[in-house]
């Protein structure tokens, strides 16, 4: 893997980390927009896929779709496939949740679920990766 490869996988992975910050911080609020929650966990899990790939130098183009980006990881790491539940999961989050005819405001239950969707999505690539990353090169810049 060449050094920007490694560079910008990490900048994926540091992105994803803003997310699930995010995430955290809102369902730690008083007041909960479980919309948003649930947008920042399929963030996270679509930035942590796309980290995966940079990681590998594998092409991906512009997209929100997990399932797509599950594929391709499952190229490099057939395992990776596994994500599927997880992805069609937090697909739904990624644009409809943004438009308030589109899709019914997500319930404490469901952000939950969706936290615990992108952990695992995050869990997987991390191991997939294994010993080669240090985890302090994608916390979040303060």
């Amino acid at each position: 893997m060449s050094e920007t490869d490694r560079q910008l996988a990490e900048a994926w992975f540091r992105k994803a980390e803003n997310d699930l910050l995010n995430a955290r911080n809102n369902l730690a609020a008083d007041l909960i927009p479980f919309d948003t929650v649930c947008f920042h966990c399929q963030q996270m899990a679509e930035k942590y896929l796309k980290g995966f790939l940079a990681w590998h130098a594998q092409p991906f183009g512009r997209t929100h779709d997990l399932e797509s980006l599950i594929a391709l990881c499952g190229t490099i790491r057939d395992e990776l496939t596994t994500l599927r539940e997880h992805a069609n999961l937090l697909s739904g989050y990624a644009v409809d949740v943004r438009y308030p005819d589109a899709f019914d405001d997500p319930t404490w239950a469901e952000a939950e679920d969706a936290l615990q969707a992108a952990l695992a999505v995050k869990m997987a690539i991390l191991l997939a990766i294994g010993d080669a990353l240090d985890p302090a090169s994608i916390l979040p810049k303060t």
